[in-house]
């Protein structure tokens, strides 16, 4: 997430908002990570019971990969997607 440098009321919450903020688009695809055009920084630690973990949204065209848990976050963490459970809702 993001520590420094956004503007008041920048939203990073989601692949899309925080690619714009970083400024990422699609001529970064393939690039190695270690390459002199990004540069990464190791952040805080998180604790492992603060990962939560579930399935890809909005990737139905994956098949039956869009299921699987590749989705990381943070738990309580404002600069993620909100999780949209597939649970069935129960009615009150």
């Amino acid at each position: 997430e993001p520590v420094e440098g956004l503007p008041p009321g920048e939203r990073t919450d989601g692949p899309g908002r925080l690619c714009r903020v970083l400024g990422l688009n699609l001529n970064h695809n393939k690039q190695r990570l270690d390459s002199d055009g990004l540069h990464l920084l190791r952040g805080e630690p998180v604790a492992d019971d603060r990962v939560e973990r579930g399935p890809r949204i909005g990737v139905e065209y994956a098949g039956a990969w869009a299921a699987e848990p590749f989705r990381l976050w943070i738990r309580d963490s404002g600069h993620v997607s909100r999780f949209v459970s597939r649970a069935p809702r129960r009615r009150p």
